[in-house]
């Protein structure tokens, strides 16, 4: 019959190793690049978990661990524990995890559960504590960080799950979470909105007042320069599923990674694409790729689905070319070709986040005079819409304030 230790302590273990193995197959930028606003990232939740345990369990009873200058370590740098610098390789910040814990069950096996120690950073009226309550205060710590790492993981490539050999997931059939999400989706929507709830994208005014606003900036990005003249064909977007793959397919064509990689300063917009393609909603004929005379695949440009308050709408974004083939037309070739698919589907609205002297010519205009606007803060004239009933997509139309209510829903 298992022990009360025996319990807490399966649970503890149960958490750790779930956060570790989000961590596996990933490549180091995966692994440190942050998420979220507030730079939550993989490697940051295990070095936090890490002074975690040192703080709760060696200092709090007292029982010095080898690592424990490691606290002194990330105390030296802003947010310390919380994110993993250039010159730390990953396999060690796992590997002192490891003999943490392994340490603080070491202290829970050999100490009575009901003995006291004192917490060095709470009040000195309050820092008396007992060893029950810290393994179960970090218990419901650790789960509630491998919750993160389940989100960041899916976030980055899909992989989702609680251990590598049960899922316990209910299906693992695309089609099946495609619906699924399309039915939750659909039930959110259709509930009434609540004036005083906040929103994601408003129509006019200033965002929500929230407790503490962590408020991403976004700067445009310019098209990059270069001097190679090409004549631009064809969108080839048959081609598209084999160009995902992360070698070049068997033609030769670089793939849709390869070219966004090379079109911007870090991987962070690839990345995106990659993330973006594993989301239920993907559409794939809105992923269109452009060609130079040669067939040479050299230019992308993609549409996601996105929300403006109840209104489905798309969000163009990335859109890559290669540096040599940069001011020849293969970007504008692959925006208008997306724009002319997204009109045939039937879609009304595009949005983008972009160079306001680059997308006025394909007919975006400022989003703001349309009603339109984010929560975080971008320059008001990089955000921009167009309307696609309009002849060749060239000419945005403003939309009737009255007949749209634009609240709520991030793009995705």
């Amino acid at each position: 019959m298992p022990t009360q230790k025996d319990d807490l302590l399966q649970y503890l273990n149960e958490a750790r190793e779930a956060v570790l193995w989000k961590l596996t197959g990933l490549d180091e930028y995966s692994a440190r690049r942050p998420m979220t606003p507030t730079g939550t990232n993989l490697l940051g939740l295990v070095k936090h978990l890490t002074s975690g345990e040192l703080t709760y369990f060696a200092r709090t009873f007292d029982r010095p661990s080898p690592d424990l200058g490691y606290l002194d370590t990330v105390d030296a740098w802003e947010n310390g524990d919380m994110w993993a610098r250039a010159d730390e390789p990953r396999d060690e910040i796992v590997d002192r995890y490891r003999r943490v814990a392994a340490h603080s069950d070491a202290i829970v096996t050999a100490l009575p559960l009901d003995t006291v120690g004192r917490v060095p950073h709470w009040p000195a009226e309050r820092a008396g504590t007992t060893l029950h309550h810290v393994v179960v205060r970090m218990i419901g710590e650790t789960h509630r960080h491998a919750g993160q790492a389940d989100i960041v993981r899916e976030t980055l490539d899909g992989v989702v799950g609680y251990r590598a050999d049960s899922d316990s997931l209910p299906s693992d059939d695309r089609a099946w979470w495609t619906r699924y999400v399309e039915s939750v989706e659909s039930a959110a929507r259709r509930r009434p909105p609540d004036p005083a709830s906040p929103s994601g994208l408003r129509r006019g005014g200033a965002a929500p007042p929230r407790s503490r606003a962590f408020r991403g900036t976004r700067s445009p990005v310019p098209v990059g320069r270069a001097r190679q003249v090409a004549r631009l064909t064809r969108e080839r977007n048959d081609d598209v599923e084999q160009l995902e793959h992360p070698r070049r397919d068997r033609r030769g064509h670089p793939t849709i990674h390869e070219i966004t990689s090379a079109a911007f300063d870090t991987a962070a917009e690839a990345d995106l694409v990659d993330a973006l393609r594993a989301y239920p909603h993907w559409i794939p004929e809105l992923s269109v790729v452009t060609t130079d005379e040669a067939g040479t695949v050299v230019g992308h440009a993609l549409l996601t689905r996105c929300h403006i308050g109840d209104t489905a709408a798309l969000c163009l974004a990335p859109c890559a070319v290669l540096p040599r083939y940069q001011r020849t037309g293969a970007g504008s070739a692959a925006i208008r070709a997306g724009l002319d698919r997204a009109r045939e589907r039937g879609e009304r609205y595009v949005v983008v986040l972009g160079h306001p002297s680059y997308y006025p010519r394909f007919g975006f205009g400022r989003a703001s005079e349309h009603g339109i606007r984010l929560s975080v803060e971008v320059p008001d004239d990089a955000l921009m819409a167009l309307s696609l009933d309009g002849r060749g997509g060239r000419r945005a139309r403003r939309t009737d304030p009255g007949r749209r209510r634009v609240s709520m829903q991030a793009a995705r």
